[in-house]
């Protein structure tokens, strides 16, 4: 009974009816499956699109606040420059005082944005660090600039000392103690003293001439010195007469 039950059975599922039936459910849950992907998708997709358009936002905001940052230094920069010299405002005052209602523009924008006030003054102490910060370099370079001159010095003081020793007679150990002590006098480092020597030694074999106290060492290489080299260069007029009274005292 049980063996003919189940026979009956399967012919009832197996009838066309019941196929078309079992493919219907199919097809649904199929398309019930797609349906729920395409949600997914499109709910994804959704979050995507909010995602950039949120960043294009902050992106536009930010660089709507750096801007207006901006245009507070650079009005800063204009105050400043202008109050350096009175040749920077050749209007009696005029340009400083349109220079401060562009400032004063410039922080009432940036207020009306929104921008923090700390930031505001971050923005406004940021031009005088950045003022700082260029003096330092320019410091820097002046020293280094110095440094330069006073290392040129010492080594023609100790070249004319060795041409003076050559002049006199001396041996190629004498020069170069003379030089070297030219040198120490005036205050040359290690590696001053050491090039010292070997240039004496050069002046002493003759493969180079002694400099002459006074001479220009720049008029052959630039026609078009500044003033302030100029003047360096007069400093060094009469290098032997001081070189000799420091070793004389």
């Amino acid at each position: 009974e049980e063996l003919i039950k189940e026979r009956k059975e399967r012919e009832k599922n197996n009838t066309p009816e019941a196929r078309a039936k079992r493919e219907a459910e199919e097809a649904a849950a199929k398309i019930k499956e797609f349906k729920n992907k395409v949600a997914l998708d499109a709910v994804s997709l959704l979050k995507e699109e909010e995602e950039k358009a949120k960043k294009a936002a902050e992106e536009a905001e930010a660089a709507k606040k750096k801007k207006l940052l901006d245009d507070i230094k650079e009005a800063l920069k204009v105050v400043r420059k202008l109050g350096t010299s009175q040749e920077e405002d050749p209007s009696g005052g005029e340009l400083m005082k349109a220079a401060k209602a562009q400032v004063a523009a410039a922080l009432v924008a940036a207020t009306k944005a929104g921008i923090d006030q700390e930031e505001i003054a971050e923005a406004s102490t940021a031009v005088a660090e950045e003022d700082d910060t260029e003096d330092e370099k320019e410091k820097a370079k002046q020293e280094k600039k110095q440094s330069k001159q006073e290392k040129k010095k010492i080594q023609k003081a100790a070249g004319v000392a060795a041409g003076q020793a050559k002049e006199e007679g001396k041996n190629p150990s004498e020069i170069a103690k003379a030089a070297t002590q030219a040198a120490k006098a005036w205050g040359g480092a290690a590696d001053d003293i050491k090039q010292a020597a070997a240039t004496a030694l050069k002046i002493a074999k003759g493969e180079i001439e002694a400099p002459k106290p006074g001479a220009d060492d720049e008029s052959s290489s630039s026609s078009s010195s500044s003033s302030e080299d100029s003047a360096d260069e007069e400093d060094d007029i009469g290098v032997m007469d001081k070189h000799k009274a420091k070793m004389d005292g």
